[in-house]
Order: C-alpha cells, then sequence, then structure tokens
C-alpha cells in the first residue's frame, strides 16, 4: 500500500472570550487531541489575540483568534472538522488547503543594514552654527 502524501492546511479558529483560562486551555488541548487524532504534523498554534467580530457570533462582538499550520491527509480533514464544529467554545472555523510548504523557507542570508553615522558633540555645533552665518 503507497503512502498517501500530506496537504498543508492553514486552521483559523475563534474561540468565546468568555471562557475562563481553565476552560479556554482545556478547548485548546482538545483542539490539538483531534490534529494528533487526525495524525497531522503541526509547524504553528499561534495565538492571534482578542479581535472584534465583523457580526455577532452567538451573542459574542469579539472573540480570541488562533492560527495553526499543519500538514494531514486529506481524508482526515472532514472528521477534524466535524470535531471542531461540535467543540463547545468555538465560535467559527475555517480549514484551507494551501500550496505553499510549512515551514516557509527562510532567505539564505538577511542583507546587513549599514552602519548610522556618529557625530561627535564638535561636528553637531559646528553643523548648526553654519547655519548662523547665512
Amino acid at each position: 500500500m503507497a503512502k498517501q502524501k500530506k496537504n498543508n492546511y492553514e486552521l483559523l479558529f475563534i474561540i468565546n472570550p468568555t471562557l475562563s483560562e481553565e476552560d479556554k486551555q482545556n478547548l485548546l488541548d482538545r483542539v490539538k487531541g483531534y490534529l494528533t487524532q487526525a495524525d497531522a504534523e503541526v509547524f504553528s498554534f499561534k495565538s492571534w489575540g482578542l479581535r472584534r467580530l465583523a457580526y455577532t457570533l452567538k451573542n459574542q462582538k469579539e472573540g480570541q483568534y488562533y492560527l495553526v499550520q499543519c500538514a494531514m491527509l486529506p481524508e482526515k480533514v472532514s472528521e477534524f472538522r466535524r470535531s471542531l464544529i461540535l467543540a463547545e467554545g468555538v465560535l467559527r472555523e475555517m480549514v484551507i488547503r494551501v500550496d505553499e510548504e510549512f515551514p516557509p523557507e527562510k532567505p539564505e542570508r538577511s542583507p546587513k543594514l549599514e552602519a548610522i553615522p556618529t557625530f561627535e558633540e564638535e561636528d553637531v555645533n559646528d553643523i548648526f552654527d553654519d547655519e548662523d552665518e547665512d
């Protein structure tokens, strides 16, 4: 049996901001458990913080946003989404397949910044003295 290739996905989900810290951590642990069940390879799991929603969701005007970049088998996505939708505390979720590689390739070398010239106090005084002569 040939091993299937995992596709790269971005998962964005919003959780209820009124959850206690303990409930929020339990929910995040459940989401990580769902990813494990789906045999997903997680590259990043980031909090985007509390943001205002474009419209009210389940009587909430704000939500705590999270972005997950992962790779999983295509047939596991629908099961994962169903688990996430049914999780209490999740206001909205969105899973998008992306064609780019995770983690993104970094440039070999970043350009060096040029050193900022330093001036001695006398040089600065000379500059201002020259202006007074005009």
